[in-house]
């Protein structure tokens, strides 16, 4: 913070920090923080004006906000170079009360992970659960439960729907054959969905 006379004239002080920077904070350790806003204000009393500057981070780990004044933070790594230095910062185990070297709670590591990189945090968690066959048997038993569950549907409305032209066939006539012609479409298309229907079961 600076003061001086009302004279002062707003923008003396200059950020140190930009958005997505990774700063370390006065009191908090080695816990690093991604600079997520900041506030640059001029307030005056009736003698003074004070210029301020401040800085709403977030705990690279933990997730937990904090503000910060210019003077407590310092800058470790900017925007740029944010995702390799978390990667580094995590392999060496730098967490709220762990000493480096130890190992980090596997809940706070893939959730930095997965801000980091989302599809590689994906991946990996492909790689630890892997379907039993069991599991696998019972997801392809509800496939094909629900194919065969939408192919009566589909047959369904076929019948439907040649009833309705036989229907018509019947009490209107089919001097030019459009009805029969309709009746033979839809006994087509239940042919087919039978041959389908059958190639699946075996």
């Amino acid at each position: 913070m600076t003061n001086g006379n009302s004279d002062h004239n707003f923008g003396e002080m200059r950020p140190i920090a930009k958005v997505g920077d990774l700063v370390r904070c006065l009191g908090y350790g080695n816990r690093v923080f991604i600079i997520d806003a900041y506030t640059h204000e001029l307030s005056y009393d009736a003698e003074n004006a004070f210029e301020d500057i401040y800085y709403d981070m977030t705990d690279a780990l933990t997730k937990e906000y904090t503000l910060g004044g210019q003077e407590d933070i310092f800058v470790v790594c900017k925007a740029d170079k944010a995702d390799d230095y978390l990667a580094q910062y995590l392999r060496n185990g730098h967490d709220v009360g762990l000493g480096a070297g130890k190992e980090m709670p596997s809940e706070i590591l893939r959730n930095i992970l997965a801000d980091i990189n989302p599809q590689q945090e994906a991946s990996e968690m492909s790689k630890e659960r892997r379907l039993t066959p069991r599991e696998e048997s019972s997801q392809e038993a509800t496939r094909r439960k629900q194919e065969r569950e939408e192919m009566s549907e589909k047959a369904d409305v076929l019948l439907d729907e040649m009833r309705d032209y036989m229907t018509l066939k019947t009490m209107f006539g089919d001097m030019d054959g459009e009805y029969q012609a309709k009746i033979d479409d839809v006994k087509a298309e239940l042919a087919e969905l039978t041959k389908s229907k059958t190639e699946e079961g075996n």
